[in-house]
């Protein structure tokens, strides 16, 4: 995905040199943080909080100075969880006795890396209101389908054999953007994808996990 985008960047830098009109292109390149927490009802949680590296690439349609049409395509990056999986020791029980297990202490432990990788399509609008002459502030909002690689947080409750998982949510974000020319400028911007999934495996144990997405990105335009 992340060679898709360079790619695709590249070819769009020849449209740069047109005169102006309706049309933009934009690349990030940034941070994301990607922070995770899943509870199951039997028991299990796990939280954790990772970073990489994020690229997107954006096309849309300024409707007048105010607003623009986007739609965008982000490559969150990947980042690999260090995983504890404990599994307690039986131990023969008599009629009538409860006792199922041995303390903690006689728990098989096996330590994982589980790797999460996510992307998203995005449709939404950009708001762009003028500071001075050359220096804008905007604001992003719209709706995020959004899709883990071979593994989602599912795979931390130990519930479900369905461990990929994708969905819809809305995004947003802030920015500042300079104009250097009619049709180049650079920005940052930061924004934010939250994931808020419930479910129930074959069992019928339920879990569910939230998913806070995070970036931090600079902004290269052109307008065509």
């Amino acid at each position: 995905m992340k060679a898709l985008i360079l790619g695709i960047t590249l070819l769009g830098l020849p449209f740069s040199s047109l005169a102006e009109s309706s049309f933009i292109t934009e690349a990030t390149v940034g941070k994301s943080i990607h922070e995770t927490s899943t509870k199951s009802s039997t028991g299990n949680k796990y939280n954790s909080s990772l970073s990489d590296t994020s690229l997107a690439l954006r096309f849309g349609y300024k409707y007048n100075h105010n607003f623009t049409f986007e739609l965008a395509f982000h490559d969150h990056g990947k980042v690999t969880n260090k995983f504890e999986i404990r599994i307690p020791t039986t131990i023969p029980s008599a009629p009538g006795d409860s006792r199922c297990c041995l303390g903690p202490e006689h728990d098989t432990v096996y330590n994982a890396n589980i790797p999460l990788a996510l992307e998203s399509i995005r449709l939404g609008i950009k708001g762009q209101w003028p500071i001075d002459e050359n220096l804008s502030i905007n604001a992003r909002l719209g709706l995020a389908k959004w899709a883990f690689g071979d593994y989602s947080p599912k795979v931390f409750n130990q519930t479900s054999a369905s461990i990929d998982d994708d969905g819809n949510d809305l995004y947003y974000g802030l920015g500042l953007d300079y104009q250097f020319t009619e049709s180049f400028y650079m920005g940052v911007e930061y924004s934010m994808l939250s994931i808020d999934e419930n479910f129930m495996d074959e069992n019928n144990n339920s879990g569910s996990y939230t998913y806070d997405v995070k970036d931090l990105s600079l902004v290269f335009g052109w307008a065509f």
